[in-house]
């Protein structure tokens, strides 16, 4: 008869930080601030007869103990955070919004891979009560992710967990609420 046996040992620590503030209305119209970070300070796992591997900071490769299949390569960056402004004028709504993910140390174990910072700008128009149109771009200022040795997935050159090499995107919606 076979039993369980858990394999690998997993302690984490870290910090979330989430705001969001609606300043008071102006006569111009609202603004309003969000924030999402996120700091790991410790990411501590040992396998099985294995030493204690800290990967926070680090990439984690395929000893991680999360990494499931290509395209979760396992890189542990200690900070990462999504922000946005939005200005609400009447029916019309603009929003700036920012990913930042920290460096963290590459496959290799000596060099760095950069931070990754997007930018992106929507506007939405609710010209009915039912009706609100969408224009927006992702990715505003065509940043490229910066470049990691990790060869964990079928992209090689980035991380595809963390990072999108899809350049500068245009998009527009149109959205209806039949209730």
């Amino acid at each position: 008869m076979q039993t369980l046996v858990n394999l690998t040992e997993l302690r984490t620590e870290g910090i979330d930080l989430n705001a969001s503030y609606r300043l008071p209305r102006m006569g111009w119209g609202r603004l309003k601030l969000d924030f999402n970070g996120t700091y790991l300070r410790k990411w501590d796992q040992r396998s099985r007869n294995q030493e204690v591997q800290q990967l926070a900071g680090q990439f984690g490769g395929g000893v991680a103990a999360t990494v499931i299949g290509s395209g979760s390569t396992g890189a542990f960056p200690r900070w990462k955070h999504n922000a946005s402004v939005t200005a609400e004028i009447g029916p019309l709504q603009l929003t700036l919004h920012q990913l930042f993910i920290g460096h963290y140390r590459d496959a290799d174990g000596e060099r760095e891979v950069g931070t990754y910072n997007v930018w992106g700008i929507n506007a939405a128009y609710t010209a009915f009560k039912k009706l609100t149109l969408t224009l927006g771009v992702k990715n505003l200022l065509d940043t490229d992710p910066p470049f990691t040795r990790q060869q964990q997935s079928f992209q090689i050159g980035y991380d595809p967990a963390l990072t999108d090499p899809t350049g500068r995107f245009f998009y527009a919606g149109v959205r209806y609420r039949f209730k």
